[in-house]
């Protein structure tokens, strides 16, 4: 079998004197990146890294529902964040949470 490299050369974007970075429209684009959505850099090695794109929470219209069909408990809704916050970081690391956490 031949070998590849499957890396591929894309868009580039130079760090200014302020050590800004403009992510190019392709890549905008590309990734449905918004003002507002975050990117997080990890090191593959000295001279490559990923990308994580963190996304803006969207904006909470009227009253949340409970799936529970009652109004949540503070202790309920603190559960549900903390439940979320893990969530999220096992996703940021690339580990899925193993079971999902369920309404009582």
């Amino acid at each position: 079998m031949p070998d590849f490299d499957f890396r591929e050369i894309g868009p580039f974007a130079t760090i200014d004197e302020c050590n800004r970075v403009t992510i190019p429209d392709s890549v905008l684009k590309e990734f449905h990146l918004e003002p507002g959505d975050q990117v997080e850099f990890s090191s593959l090695s000295d001279d490559e890294f990923l990308f994580h794109i963190r996304r803006k929470s969207a904006p909470i219209d009227g009253p949340l529902v409970s799936p529970l069909g009652r109004p949540l408990t503070i202790k309920e809704m603190n559960d549900g964040i903390g439940e979320a916050v893990v969530e999220s970081y096992l996703r940021s690391v690339g580990e899925l949470p193993r079971v999902r956490a369920r309404y009582r």
